[in-house]
């Protein structure tokens, strides 16, 4: 159940920065609101570090370089959001852009060996269906 509860919370937080992150992205562009959300979410985690030490002795080798692989990617996938909120409707690419839970749940399948019962396999097609059916829709 506390997983659900912080999918909840994460829910609730990515929607509402998607919206004031693309207020920001119509001003001042998609790369530079990437850039400055990176740049301010280091700053204000850093001050949680002191409280997470213990956590962070767990880190190897093998992390840390995931975790550098995946920040140039973690970037570009932030500016393609914020550069598509600032072209279109933000609605639309929050909805879009937000059904990449369908996309992580078959890739758990494959990385962490996870098994997907029958309601999240109907939820999938319904949301790939609904993808496609936007997009035909849109174009």
């Amino acid at each position: 159940m506390s997983a659900v509860l912080f999918a909840i919370i994460a829910l609730v937080g990515w929607g509402t920065a998607d919206i004031f992150g693309g207020l920001v992205a119509r001003k001042v562009g998609g790369y530079s609101s990437a850039v400055l959300n990176y740049i301010l979410c280091v700053i204000i985690t850093s001050f949680y570090i002191p409280f997470a030490l213990p956590e962070l002795i767990n880190f190897n080798l093998e992390s840390i370089l995931w975790f550098i692989v995946l920040l140039p990617i973690g970037i570009i996938l932030l500016i393609t959001l914020y550069e598509g909120i600032n072209r279109g409707s933000a609605s639309l690419v929050g909805i879009s852009s937000g059904s990449f839970g369908a996309l992580v749940a078959i890739m758990s399948v494959f990385f962490l060996r996870e098994r997907l019962n029958l309601y999240l396999i109907v939820s999938i097609i319904v949301v790939f269906v609904g993808l496609v059916v936007y997009v035909i829709g849109v174009y």
